[in-house]
């Protein structure tokens, strides 16, 4: 083969590769499309209501209140809603400790009277230490818990009482932010009868 020869062949295997290369290239920046996604990001979120009617000063005539209490899964996701009680240091953890209570899931918030019976589901406790109220709930879902405390004759005397009830909103290993609600307790001079 003369090199005359091999030069048209490579000029000619040049050319079949660059024509072709070209339309490849061509058919791809030409072609078009459309892709579209959603994706929804898990939040989770507790909100806590309530707490703000809570206040007592118990008395002899008064020696027993009932609030409703209104956890919510503020979430865009499934959670379980749980609850803790916090006595503040510069406050009274006797008269926490001397307070009884007993909380049941009711249907809604005119479902929890000082007539209302326990109903099933209930915990007990003091306002020192207090099992969770907990609920798995959907996705801006609440639970209404009927909150009845009482005090009793140990009760220290002109005693006040700061407590928080924390509530968070859990699945799996995420835990949402803290939220909190307070109230106090008084007692007079001559709490229980």
């Amino acid at each position: 083969m003369t090199a005359r020869l091999r030069l048209l062949l490579a000029v000619v295997l040049v050319a079949l590769f660059v024509g072709g290369g070209s339309t490849a290239a061509w058919a791809l920046w030409t072609a078009t499309g459309t892709a579209s996604s959603s994706v929804t990001i898990g939040k989770l979120a507790a909100a806590i209501s309530g707490t703000e009617q809570m206040t007592t000063t118990f008395s002899s005539t008064t020696p027993s209140v009932t609030y409703p209490l209104t956890l919510t899964n503020s979430s865009n996701i499934v959670g379980t809603t749980a609850t803790t009680v916090q006595v503040t240091t510069d406050s009274s953890t006797a008269l926490a400790q001397a307070v009884q209570v007993t909380a049941w899931p009711v249907s809604g918030t005119a479902a929890c009277t000082t007539s209302t019976a326990v109903g099933t589901g209930s915990v007990s406790g003091t306002w020192a230490s207090l099992p969770s109220l907990t609920a798995t709930l959907a996705p801006g879902a609440a639970t209404v818990w009927c909150v009845r405390s009482t005090i009793t004759a140990s009760a220290p005397p002109s005693a006040t009482a700061n407590v928080h009830i924390v509530l968070t909103t859990t699945n799996g290993s995420w835990t949402s932010d803290v939220v909190w609600g307070g109230f106090y307790l008084n007692s007079s001079a001559a709490s229980t009868s």
